[in-house]
């Protein structure tokens, strides 16, 4: 046998070469020749190798752990390392991928709702239908109302659909055609505008325009216009209404309201004399009035009140100088009415005439110490009431020594108001005198 050359391991002289399968562990004891052993070698030893692919056997290459994290490369190997690497990502959110889990059942609920949980198909049914309840104010699922709830009618969670529309319109339609009244519902037709039939009643509606087209009037009831003060203080106008804020003021110019005076008054032109004020004007005793007085004719209901400045009736001088004697005189009798002007028993406050004092020539004032004993009775004179009303402030009814009324007569005549008191007042009697 000849020997190898080292540098091609065949000789380049050689007519046949010799294999020692002992001497190449990588072939088997059976390749003794060239032949045998090209047979031998597969055709990835003298080809290119292919990528390996999910249908084809061929090399692969390692990912990098950036690659693995990316999760897009599907020709490249992964290997344990950054397939743990991979697995130790953080929870996704919806900004970075990472890991997820299936909710429990109280985090379907929306109050626990959280953005790296998953639901399954089982969780996604339970939330549709009995978590996400639409309700006025919120979106969300609506089951189907029953028959039964839509003629009901008061059934608030659920959807209907015209079928259902149907039938609650047909249970709830109004199918009378019965005007509507106070007690019974029914149709209404709108009143014409404006109203002026006063009849109807029954089955009529009034419209804002018909409400304010009709008018009041003198004769129709209606809608009325409040007045401008020019219109009010014009009084020409038969359709509006015044308010008191357009009340026309009287003055002697213009007619309206005015407020009274108790007493007369000079140069007050927009106020009026009250019938109080007028019976002051017309009864007070002692006034002066200054300027002539012109009347027609003068009456007087009373006769000679005894004062020599008093008037005196035209009978009542008659009938003295028919009675006088031609030489010498006579004296004629004379006669007393009395009249009660207030009866009590008073123990104190202010009391009150039923006439004026000054109607009497006299009054008498009945009364008695407290308790109703000891009697005692005064008569005053007209004048000497005018006297003491117009000098003291305060003046005694009784003129009693132990027991006294003080006050003065109001200027209504009637009214005694009381200063200070220590007695009973029984009676007044006012007392009229005439001579015959």
């Amino acid at each position: 046998m000849r020997a190898n050359n080292n540098s091609q391991h065949i000789s380049s002289k050689a007519d046949a070469v010799i294999l020692d399968p002992t001497k190449t562990a990588a072939f088997e004891s059976t390749i003794i020749d060239l032949q045998l052993m090209a047979n031998a070698i597969s055709d990835h030893a003298t080809k290119p190798l292919p990528v390996a692919t999910e249908t084809v056997s061929g090399i692969g290459e390692l990912a990098t752990l950036d690659e693995v994290i990316a999760g897009t490369d599907q020709t490249k190997i992964v290997t344990p390392f950054t397939l743990h690497t991979k697995m130790s990502r953080p929870n996704a959110t919806e900004s970075v991928y990472g890991l997820v889990r299936y909710s429990t059942v109280a985090e379907r609920e929306e109050a626990a709702a959280k953005i790296d949980l998953t639901v399954s198909t089982s969780t996604l049914w339970d939330v549709l239908r009995t978590k996400s309840i639409s309700a006025e104010g919120k979106r969300g699922t609506m089951s189907i109302s029953t028959l039964t709830a839509a003629k009901g009618g008061v059934d608030d969670t659920t959807a209907m659909t015209p079928m259902k529309v149907k039938a609650a319109i047909d249970t709830f339609a109004v199918t009378s055609i019965s005007g509507a009244s106070e007690t019974t519902s029914g149709t209404v037709k709108n009143a014409a505008s404006p109203i002026t039939n006063a009849a109807l009643h029954e089955g009529y509606a009034v419209t804002p325009k018909g409400f304010i087209n009709t008018r009041a009037s003198q004769t129709q009831v209606g809608t009325i216009r409040m007045a401008t003060q020019a219109e009010a203080n014009a009084r020409s106008i038969g359709d509006v209404a015044i308010s008191p804020a357009t009340l026309p003021i009287a003055s002697d110019s213009q007619y309206g309201i005015t407020a009274l005076l108790h007493g007369a008054a000079a140069n007050v032109t927009n106020k009026a004399l009250s019938a109080h004020g007028a019976t002051l004007f017309i009864n007070r005793y002692g006034d002066t009035m200054l300027g002539d007085l012109v009347a027609k004719n003068v009456f007087s209901t009373v006769g000679q009140s005894g004062r020599g400045d008093a008037l005196t009736r035209k009978d009542y001088v008659d009938r003295q100088v028919g009675t006088r004697s031609l030489n010498g005189h006579s004296h004629g009798s004379i006669t007393e009415s009395y009249t009660d002007l207030f009866v009590g028993p008073l123990d104190r406050g202010n009391f009150t005439l039923n006439q004026p004092w000054w109607n009497f020539d006299s009054i008498i004032i009945d009364g008695s110490r407290d308790g109703g004993s000891w009697w005692f009775t005064r008569e005053i004179t007209r004048q000497q009431i005018e006297r003491v009303q117009n000098l003291y402030p305060n003046w005694d009814l009784m003129a009693n020594e132990a027991y006294y009324w003080y006050g003065k007569f109001a200027s209504d005549g009637r009214t005694f108001v009381v200063a200070n008191e220590n007695c009973y007042i029984w009676r007044v009697v006012g007392v009229n005198k005439t001579i015959s």
